[in-house]
C-alpha cells in the first residue's frame, strides 16, 4: 500500500535471478486498486520490470499500467519476449509522480515455454489445413478464444468474408452476429519453409529466425490485444533462395497492426486488432451490427538484399504513398522570418514553418506553411490556480461562454470534440512550458465530427475546405504553399472513449488492452484530419508537411509530402546522435521525399566540431539538417548571429551536397557493400554512394560496387568524386566489381 503526496514515491520491489540458458518468455501479472490516484495512466503507476540479459545488456521498462482515479481491484499483465537469455530482473509494483493511494496484491512472475506464445500472447499458434499455404484466422480477444480459421468463425458469433483478391492484396471483412461490442484480432498467416530463415529488423540488421523465438519489431502503443504495434508497415523474412514481404496497405487507414514470424512453426503473420461496434456509423452493416475490414499485401523479395529489396518492392506496389511532390529541397526554418538572416542563401532555406512572412518568403523562393498542432489546446492558467481537473474545466467552460472570440472558440471545441477517458472526464495534462503554463487538453480533430451551430470542433479550427478557399484563393496575401502539422505523433497514448468519437470515426475502432472496450486512439483521429487535408491540398496543388514522425507510427508519412522532426544530440551535455536504426526508419518511410531535422540544443556547447559531425551524419542519409532552439521555443538559433555566423562556412560546405542527395533520391538497394561492418553504405539515384564510419575510431574499408547496376562502364581504373570536397577517389574496375578504398575519421560521413 502506498499513500503518495507530491514529490514522494512508493511501492514494492523484488530482485529475481533467472540465469536463463536460452531466451524464454516471461509473464508478469498482478492486481491493484486505487483511491484518488491523480493524472493519466502511465508507467509510473504500474507493474514495472527492468531486465538484464546474460551478456549484460539491459531491457528497460517493461510495464503493465493500471488506471488512475478511484477503482476496485484490476488485474494487469505484461508478456516479455526477450531476444537473448535473461540473467536477472527487478520487478516493481510502482506508484510515483502521482498523488493518491494504491494497493497491490497477488503479483506473480511466470516463465513460459515458447510453444505457449504466439503474437506476444499466451495462446497457441494457428494450424493451417493440410496443403494450405496461407489463410485468414480470427480470435475473440475478450473471450480469450483460440485462433479460429475462416469457415469456423460462426461459433464465435462472427462472420468472415474473404473479398476477391486484387493482385497481391488479400482482404477480409468481419461482422458481429451478436449485437454486442466485440474485441477481435484478424490474422493473416502464411508458411515460410525456406532453410536458414532470417528475420529483418531494418535495412541493416537481421537475426536468425530459427529455434523457439518469435520475431517481431514492435513499439508500445497502449491499445489492442497486447498494447504493441509494428514499427514498420511490413515485415521481411528471407532464407536460402527465398524472400518474403508481408504488410498492410499504407493508405487504407490505420489499424493496430503487428507483423511477425513464429519461428517454431515457420508462420509469418499479420495481426489486426479491431473493435466491432454498432455505434460506429461507418463500420456497421444494414442491421446495425459492427464490422471491420483488414487487408494485407504479400510479395516475393530478393533474398540477397533482404529488407532493402522489400523496401524497393513496397515503393513499387504503392507509388501513391511515395510520390515526391515537393520539388524544392533545402533546410527547414521554424518561425523566424528567413529574410532577417543576412545572406540567407548561404544556408539553403527551402521550408518555412509559419505564415508570418509569406510575401517575403515568395521573393526568396522559400515555401511557407501554416502552423497547426492538430490534437491539443494549450490553455494558459493563472500561476495561483491549482493544476487540477476541476479548476481547469471550470476555466475552460468560462472561456466557452466568454467575450474573447479566440478563447471562446477553443472552449467550444473542447466541449464538442475533447477526448474523454473511461470516467467521462476530458483528457488533460498540466505542463509548465515556455509557450504556455497551464493545461493541455487533448482533442479529437476528426473532420467527420459534427460542428454545433455557432460552435467549433478541433477539426473546424484546424482545417476545412472553406478555410482552404480563403487561404489559397486569389485574394490571399502572398502564396502560401501548404499546411504544417506539429507534433503529429504527440499524445498518441490517449484513448478517446467519447461516444461521439466512436460514432463518427471513419476508421474501425481499436480496443483497450485491459477491459477490451472500443476506443479511438488520438492518433487515429489525427490521421483522419491529415488524410482529409491531403485530399484537399493535392486538389489545390499545395503540400502537407509534419513534424515529429516517424518515431513509433508508420501510418503518417504516406500522407505527407515532406516530414521532419526536432531532435537533441547533446542531452545533458553528452554527444548522442540519433542511431542508425532511427535514421533508417526515417529514410525507409520517407523514401524519395525530403526529410528534415531541427537541432534543439545548447548552441554554445554545440560548437563547430559537433555541427560538422551533425552535418556529416545527415549527409550520409540524405537528410537536411537545420537548427531551432534549446527549449524548442525561445532564443532561436537563427536570431543569434554569433551562432549562425560561426557556422556559416560549414553550411556552405555541406548543405549543397546534402541537397543534391535529397534531390536525387534515396535508393534502398545499394548495389554496394563494405568490407568493414563499422562502415555503412547508402546509395542515392543511380550512382551516388555515401559512406559513414559509425564508430568513434578511425577506420579503413573497401567498398565494392556492382558497376553494371550503377551504370558504370569500362575497365581498369576510374575516379569517384567527393561531393563535398571535390577530391577524387580512385576506383579499380576488376571483373564484376568496382572497388574504392576509403579512410574515415571517427564518425565521419562522406
Amino acid at each position: 500500500m502506498s499513500a503518495i503526496r507530491p514529490g514522494e514515491e512508493g511501492g514494492a520491489s523484488q530482485h529475481v535471478v533467472l540465469s536463463q540458458p536460452e531466451p524464454r518468455p516471461l509473464r508478469v501479472s498482478g492486481w491493484s486498486r486505487a483511491e484518488g490516484v491523480s493524472g493519466q495512466p502511465d508507467s509510473d503507476y504500474a507493474l514495472y520490470v527492468d531486465l538484464w540479459h546474460a551478456d549484460g545488456t539491459p531491457l528497460w521498462a517493461q510495464t503493465a499500467r493500471f488506471d488512475t482515479g478511484t477503482h476496485g481491484w484490476q488485474r494487469r499483465e505484461v508478456l516479455i519476449l526477450p531476444a537473448k537469455p535473461i540473467r536477472e530482473l527487478r520487478l516493481h509494483a510502482l506508484l510515483r509522480r502521482h498523488t493518491g493511494t494504491a494497493w497491490f496484491d497477488d503479483i506473480s512472475l511466470e516463465e513460459l515455454t515458447p510453444e505457449e506464445v504466439f503474437d506476444g500472447q499466451a495462446i497457441p499458434a494457428p494450424r493451417l489445413a493440410s496443403g494450405a499455404r496461407s489463410g485468414w484466422f480470427v480470435r475473440d480477444v475478450a473471450a480469450r478464444s483460440p485462433l479460429v480459421p475462416l469457415g469456423g468463425e460462426s461459433r464465435l458469433g462472427l462472420r468472415l468474408e474473404r473479398l476477391p483478391a486484387m493482385g497481391p492484396l488479400e482482404t477480409v471483412r468481419a461482422t458481429d452476429l451478436t449485437g454486442r461490442d466485440r474485441a477481435i484480432t484478424l490474422y493473416w498467416v502464411e508458411r515460410f519453409d525456406a532453410r536458414r530463415p532470417v528475420w529483418w529488423e531494418d535495412a541493416r540488421r537481421s537475426v536468425p529466425a530459427t529455434g523457439t523465438l518469435e520475431r517481431a519489431n514492435l513499439v508500445q502503443m497502449g491499445a489492442g490485444a497486447t498494447g504493441y504495434q509494428s514499427l514498420y508497415p511490413f515485415g521481411c523474412v528471407t532464407g536460402e533462395g527465398a524472400g518474403r514481404l508481408l504488410g498492410a496497405p499504407p493508405l487504407e487507414g490505420p489499424r493496430i497492426l503487428r507483423i511477425g514470424l513464429h519461428a517454431p512453426t515457420r508462420i509469418l503473420y499479420a495481426a489486426f486488432d479491431v473493435a466491432l461496434t454498432g455505434r460506429c456509423l461507418a463500420w456497421r452493416d444494414a442491421r446495425g451490427r459492427g464490422r471491420a475490414q483488414a487487408s494485407v499485401v504479400h510479395a516475393e523479395v530478393d533474398p540477397a538484399w533482404g529488407f532493402r529489396s522489400a523496401i524497393e518492392k513496397w515503393q513499387r506496389l504503392f507509388p501513391e504513398a511515395h510520390d515526391r511532390r515537393a520539388t524544392r529541397h533545402g533546410l527547414w526554418i521554424a518561425f523566424t522570418d528567413p529574410a532577417t538572416v543576412p545572406r540567407h542563401e548561404d544556408f539553403g532555406f527551402a521550408f518555412h514553418e509559419g505564415d508570418n512572412s509569406v510575401a517575403s518568403d515568395d521573393r526568396l523562393g522559400i515555401l511557407s506553411f501554416r502552423y497547426t498542432e492538430p490534437m491539443t489546446w494549450w490553455m494558459a492558467m493563472p500561476p495561483e490556480m491549482p493544476r487540477a481537473y476541476d479548476a481547469a474545466i471550470a476555466l475552460a467552460r468560462r472561456h466557452a461562454e466568454g467575450a474573447d472570440s479566440a478563447q471562446r472558440a477553443w472552449g467550444q471545441a473542447l466541449l464538442a470534440s475533447g477526448a474523454k477517458g473511461p470516467d467521462g472526464r476530458f483528457r488533460v495534462e498540466f505542463h509548465e512550458a515556455p509557450w504556455t503554463r497551464g493545461a493541455v487538453w487533448v482533442l479529437n480533430p476528426n473532420p467527420r465530427l459534427p460542428v454545433p451551430p455557432g460552435g467549433a470542433t478541433k477539426g473546424s479550427l484546424s482545417y476545412t475546405r472553406q478555410m482552404g478557399d480563403r487561404l489559397y484563393g486569389s485574394g490571399s496575401r502572398g502564396t502560401l504553399d501548404g499546411e504544417y502539422l506539429d507534433s503529429i505523433e504527440g499524445w498518441a497514448e490517449h484513448l478517446d472513449y467519447r461516444e461521439e468519437s466512436l460514432r463518427h470515426s471513419g476508421l474501425p475502432p481499436a480496443f483497450t488492452v485491459d477491459t477490451r472496450r472500443p476506443v479511438i486512439p488520438t492518433w487515429f483521429s489525427v490521421w483522419e484530419l491529415a488524410a482529409e487535408m491531403r485530399r484537399d491540398l493535392r486538389r489545390r496543388g499545395r503540400l502537407l508537411m509534419a513534424n515529429g514522425t516517424p518515431w513509433r507510427i508508420h501510418w503518417f508519412l504516406p500522407l505527407l509530402d515532406l516530414a521532419g522532426t526536432e531532435t537533441s544530440w547533446l542531452p545533458g551535455g553528452r554527444w548522442q546522435p540519433d542511431s542508425d536504426a532511427v535514421f533508417l526508419l526515417r529514410r525507409t518511410l520517407a523514401g524519395p521525399k525530403p526529410y528534415l531535422l531541427l537541432q534543439n540544443t545548447d548552441f554554445d556547447a554545440f560548437g563547430p566540431a559537433l555541427v560538422e559531425k551533425y552535418f556529416q551524419r545527415s549527409l550520409f542519409y540524405g537528410v537536411l539538417p537545420s537548427m531551432f532552439s534549446v527549449d524548442a521555443s525561445s532564443h532561436p538559433y537563427w536570431t543569434e548571429p554569433r551562432w549562425f555566423e560561426r557556422d556559416r562556412a560549414l553550411f556552405r560546405r555541406y548543405v549543397p551536397a546534402i541537397r543534391v542527395l535529397s534531390e536525387t533520391g534515396w535508393a534502398p538497394v545499394t548495389h554496394a557493400r563494405s568490407s568493414n561492418p563499422r562502415v555503412y553504405v547508402e546509395r542515392f539515384g543511380r550512382n551516388l554512394v555515401t559512406v559513414l564510419n559509425d564508430s568513434r575510431e578511425p577506420v579503413r574499408a573497401t567498398v565494392a560496387v556492382d558497376p553494371r547496376a550503377l551504370g558504370w562502364k569500362g575497365k581498369g581504373s576510374a575516379w569517384a568524386v567527393d561531393l563535398v570536397s571535390g577530391a577524387k577517389v580512385p576506383v579499380s574496375l576488376t571483373g564484376a566489381a568496382a572497388r574504392m578504398q576509403v579512410e574515415l575519421g571517427a564518425e565521419e560521413g562522406r
